[in-house]
């Protein structure tokens, strides 16, 4: 009869583990907006992007492609 009990209701070891399933999904969706949050601040401060500029003027044309890196705030 006892052995039908402990299956029924769960092994100490199972509510041991059971309990920290629980704790670490809540602590998983507590610090997950941290981790967001600084993704999202590094990819303010380090970005790259090119750009294509035609200029014509009169019987002349300027055709450039410029490419910007910044790292930290600081660019080329």
């Amino acid at each position: 009869m006892r052995a039908a009990i402990l299956f029924f209701t769960g092994s100490p070891i199972m509510i041991m583990n059971n309990k920290a399933m629980r704790w670490s999904i809540i602590f998983l969706l507590a610090v997950s907006p941290l981790f967001v949050a600084g993704y999202l601040h590094y990819q303010r401060n380090n970005f790259s992007c090119e750009t294509h500029v035609i200029i014509v003027e009169q019987g002349a044309v300027i055709d450039t492609v410029m490419n910007f890196s910044f790292n930290n705030g600081v660019g080329s």
